[in-house]
């Protein structure tokens, strides 16, 4: 009964701290602000306290409104925190603490800073695609979920998916977009990227259908994160 209770809620905690952390630092990121140091409001400057910083509860407590300026905070910090934390949960209940679990994560949280640094500023800094690139060689060869061969045809699939339309129409997406979805290619491979990417532009597709009239100047990570989020569930638990 005690454990039963203990992996969703451990789950939950590691997701919404990783979350919190990818929404501090996709916001300081494209910024250039020094990732260390003490969390400000971004409106006024000044420091957080710790009630303003407790993942998701700390949103709440404030009424998305900055309790020294009163100026509103942009739910791009909250969504990712709530997302990690149930991503995280349902996976942790799956799959426990493994080492495919930390590749999810790392894959997730990387895709989770992306997506807050695209909605803040259009721009996927090349150190996230750094950070994501660095451990996933170690990854492939530890886990053995993915081959070394379909982590290289995922990566050229990622890359040539964002380019081959821009050929054809003369018009192409960020440089951070397509390094972005070559990396989600090897950390998953061919076929999963595939399908993730596929989830991802059907809902980016419905999103700007009912609620955007331009069609240009989308930011993509956040809807590559919904996208590889739901592919992971779905092969977890399916």
């Amino acid at each position: 009964m005690i454990i039963s209770i203990v992996i969703p809620v451990t789950g939950f905690i590691i997701g919404a701290i990783l979350g919190s952390w990818a929404a501090c630092t996709g916001c300081r990121l494209p910024r250039k602000i020094p990732l260390w140091g003490r969390s400000r409001c971004m409106s006024c400057g000044q420091p957080l306290s710790f009630l303003d910083l407790v993942p998701i509860l700390g949103y709440f407590f404030v009424h998305g409104h900055c309790r020294y300026c009163d100026s509103k905070i942009s739910a791009s910090y909250l969504v990712p925190e709530i997302t990690l934390a149930f991503v995280s949960m349902l996976l942790f209940m799956k799959i426990g603490p493994t080492t495919q679990f930390l590749v999810y994560m790392v894959l997730l949280t990387g895709l989770a800073v992306a997506s807050v640094s695209d909605l803040e500023t259009f721009l996927i800094p090349d150190a996230i695609i750094m950070a994501l690139a660095i451990p996933v060689i170690p990854f492939i060869f530890w886990t053995g979920d993915v081959t070394l061969w379909n982590s290289v045809t995922g990566g050229i699939l990622g890359f040539t998916s964002m380019i081959l339309p821009g050929l054809l129409i003369n018009r192409f997406p960020g440089g951070g977009d397509i390094k972005l979805v070559a990396m989600i290619g090897i950390y998953l491979g061919a076929y999963s990227t595939a399908i993730a990417f596929t989830i991802g532009v059907i809902i980016c597709l419905c999103i700007k259908r009912f609620n955007l009239k331009d069609y240009e100047g989308i930011p993509l990570a956040p809807y590559l994160f919904m996208g590889v989020s739901l592919l992971l569930l779905m092969n977890t638990w399916v």
